[in-house]
């Protein structure tokens, strides 16, 4: 284990991130797994369906609205604009709430059509 912990003080810094952000990504996957069962014993397939049906619409309306600058765009600007992190950070961040204020109007205005296009009820369609 000493050595473990030796090994792991002597590589670089970009190879420490590459390890935990794996880490982080087997442990999300694994609570998914993990809650799964509990998820589909306590809820009906239909109740069940729903759920799945709205997780994945959010999923894909967040990736549009958003843009997903937080992506790689994100940290490539960070990376060349280093002194500049705070405006970098302000202007992702103004992108992305204007674009997602913009969806938001757009759907309460065609709110019942765009429920009805997600296939999703009126409060999911609030909650989203």
């Amino acid at each position: 284990m000493i050595n473990i912990f030796a090994k792991y003080k002597h590589i670089s810094k970009p190879v420490k991130a590459s390890l935990w952000f794996v880490i982080s990504n087997v442990m999300l996957k694994g609570i998914s797994f993990v809650t799964l069962p509990i998820f589909s014993r306590l809820l009906t397939t239909s109740e069940y369906g729903i759920v799945s049906v709205y997780t994945s619409w959010v999923s894909l309306v967040s990736i549009v609205t958003t843009l997903t600058v937080w992506g790689g765009v994100f940290n490539v600007g960070m990376v060349k604009h280093s002194d500049d992190r705070n405006t970098i950070i302000s202007s992702f961040q103004g992108l992305a709430s204007t674009i997602t204020i913009i969806f938001l109007v757009i759907s309460v205005i065609g709110f019942n059509y765009v429920s009805r296009l997600l296939g999703i009820s009126e409060f999911l369609m609030v909650c989203m």
